[in-house]
């Protein structure tokens, strides 16, 4: 931006917004995914139980205010499994959709265990999920263990079968 007269001037200092959002911008929740392989092509599942639904999948959850996408998926390993993982790809961007509206954005990573072999430890209860148990399980393993939601990223695609990033869009109830 040129000053009257004609010497490089600062640009203004932006307006304070409001930290409420507009009506016309959506409200999406994002969070990560990770699915940790082993060395020997073994992807790690949890057994979890939340609104007593007692089900099986990778870990994951909701990012936390400060921090990246990235730091989110190592903290959540980390929390849920007792794990050190070293994230090796992004394998898809995953859009929830609710009644028409963009709600939530799930990141799911590939990980592997850094260093290896780790002990996994679950907690007992992470927020509103109890941990139960936990299996290191081969691809041929994954439909006995996917339940009813055959949407679910580790059922529908094998880690490391995952050349490029997918986007997918899944229509979910509440």
């Amino acid at each position: 931006m040129s000053s009257p007269d004609g010497t490089s001037a600062p640009l203004p200092a932006p307006t304070p917004t409001s930290t409420s959002t507009p009506a016309h911008r959506p409200v999406v929740r994002p969070g990560t995914g990770i699915l940790v392989v082993s060395p020997e092509s073994r992807l790690l599942i949890v057994q979890q139980e939340r609104d007593r639904v007692v089900d099986w999948g990778p870990l994951g959850g909701g990012l936390e205010h400060g921090e990246g996408i990235e730091e989110c998926a190592v903290r959540e390993a980390h929390e849920e499994s007792g794990l050190r993982v070293k994230l090796v790809r992004l394998l898809s961007v995953d859009e929830f959709w609710h009644l028409g509206r963009l709600e939530r954005v799930g990141f799911v990573f590939l990980a592997e265990p850094d260093p290896w072999p780790q002990n996994v430890s679950l907690p007992i209860v992470d927020g509103d999920t109890r941990f139960l148990d936990h299996r290191w399980i081969a691809k041929d393993e994954v439909r006995r263990f996917a339940g009813k939601d055959a949407r679910e990223f580790w059922a529908c695609h094998w880690p490391l079968d995952v050349r490029e990033t997918l986007v997918r869009r899944l229509d979910v109830e509440r």
